[in-house]
């Protein structure tokens, strides 16, 4: 009985550890990001007044972000929904999970947070 359930906890933090990995940030990623992402996906203190955000009708935060890439085609082969392209630079708003979906193909060059608007008063 005890062996069943001691296999049963190391299967349960196996899982933990897997999809704690797989929302990890690389040294890759890292390098592809501006420092207000990198903030917001490794899970720090964040003040949404710091992004562009707004809310989905499911609830879930999007963010508003500029991303230099070679290939947009590949982004949106990816379920990723773009608002503009001009060249190599796009412009999309991103849930963190769909961040990190951009994040992982070899055409992304690098992402940033978007700018807020501003009043022109």
């Amino acid at each position: 009985m005890y062996a069943i359930g001691f296999r049963f906890l190391v299967a349960a933090l196996l899982l933990v550890a897997a999809g704690c990995s797989a929302n990890k940030l690389t040294t890759e990623m890292r390098q592809k990001l501006d420092p207000p992402l990198i903030r917001l996906l490794e899970g720090h203190a964040v003040d949404d007044a710091d992004y562009e955000q707004s809310a989905r009708p499911d609830g879930a935060k999007e963010y508003a972000v500029i991303i230099r890439g070679t290939n947009p085609e590949e982004v949106r082969a990816a379920g990723i929904h773009l608002n503009s392209i001009f060249g190599e630079v796009m412009t999309a708003r991103l849930t963190t999970v769909e961040l990190l979906k951009v994040l992982r193909l070899p055409s992304i060059k690098s992402v940033r947070a978007g700018d807020k608007p501003r009043s022109l008063q």
